[in-house]
């Protein structure tokens, strides 16, 4: 893929404080978690990143769907890839500073390589116990086997001041949709983000 070389122009590296916890291990993964306060380690983001961007692609739901329905500006973007890895970029090099941005990052790795198969980023908002999921993916090789699922159920137990979980996820998406469906997660008819209402579906989970 042409784009991999650009993935991490946007990162500055700091100091080290990373605490990496395990939330949670099964006889294949072992599921850990950086709070906001933890400075995640280059390499980490660097492959979770291109997990996800590789993830995104396969399958290509967004395949006949031209950018100006999708809204996104054709005079910077010459295809939603591009788009995505420039979307990428600029959030994964937000989490790599606490400084910067209010998150919790999860992440699943296989017992017998150590590679990377799942990752979630949290952002915290400002209304206490509101939080808004920022990205979850997959690797393709690594799908159907309840990862998915795990981490959400994760995420979730996570914070005990849990209120209320938002996200977005693309109108194409259908079996993210699916999943958030299963997990509880409630679709809003109209997204209340007038610049995303008419690409993005936005699920809301609440704490009752």
């Amino acid at each position: 893929m042409k784009f991999r070389n650009a993935f991490f122009l946007l990162l500055v590296v700091t100091g080290p404080c990373f605490a990496l916890q395990t939330l949670f291990v099964n006889e294949s993964y072992v599921y850990e978690m950086y709070e906001p306060e933890d400075c995640i380690p280059l390499s980490v983001l660097d492959e979770g990143m291109r997990m996800y961007f590789e993830a995104y692609q396969f399958p290509r739901l967004y395949e006949g769907i031209s950018l100006e329905e999708l809204h996104i500006d054709e005079t910077r973007f010459k295809s939603y890839e591009e788009f995505i890895l420039d979307m990428l970029q600029k959030d994964f090099a937000s989490y790599q500073d606490p400084k910067d941005i209010s998150r919790a990052y999860f992440q699943a790795r296989s017992l017998s390589d150590n590679q990377i198969v799942a990752i979630c980023a949290v952002l915290k908002l400002t209304q206490s116990g509101h939080y808004y999921m920022d990205h979850l993916g997959v690797h393709k090789d690594f799908r159907r086997q309840g990862i998915a699922s795990t981490i959400l159920k994760e995420v979730i137990n996570t914070f005990p001041d849990l209120i209320e979980m938002s996200l977005d996820t693309r109108i194409f998406n259908k079996p993210a949709q699916a999943l958030y469906e299963k997990t509880g997660f409630k679709k809003l008819d109209i997204n209340p983000n007038p610049r995303m209402h008419q690409t993005y579906i936005h699920y809301v989970l609440t704490n009752n």
